[in-house]
């Protein structure tokens, strides 16, 4: 299909310019007003910000671990200076990397990655190993 295409077609970065004429041909063809396509758009960028549970295991689970302890010492900081502690910075009620891990995947990223890629079909590769790397954390 030509919307198929051009996600294709997006997802070839040897040249930012004719990718983000490739970006805005799928948005016109896959999206009918604006306000699909800043959802479309939104929901690429939040993937992108949370991209490295998708990456391959040895990637992915080094970034659970550093973003895991960047949480804790915000839940430390917020300890120290008497306010509430966000629960997933609570060390005091950390239970594993796996179950934070899962959480996120269960909670987060596993219908966004679904949606996404069954919209954008170049992001159906993340999809999978998003569902690979869950499968390790068990």
């Amino acid at each position: 299909t030509p919307a198929a295409a051009a996600a294709a077609a997006a997802t070839n970065t040897s040249s930012s310019s004719s990718s983000s004429t490739s970006v805005a041909t799928m948005l016109s063809q896959l999206t009918r007003g604006m306000e699909d396509r800043l959802l479309l758009l939104k929901s690429i960028l939040k993937a992108a910000d949370i991209s490295n549970v998708a990456r391959p295991w040895s990637l992915a689970s080094r970034w659970t671990s550093a973003v895991v302890e960047e949480f804790q010492s915000q839940g430390d900081q917020e300890r120290d200076l008497g306010l509430e502690v966000t629960p997933i910075g609570d060390r005091t009620k950390f239970q594993s990397l796996a179950h934070t891990a899962l959480g996120f995947d269960d909670f987060i990223a596993i219908d966004l990655f679904e949606t996404l890629a069954m919209v954008v079909p170049g992001a159906r590769p993340m999809e999978i190993q998003l569902k690979i790397n869950r499968a390790r954390w068990h």
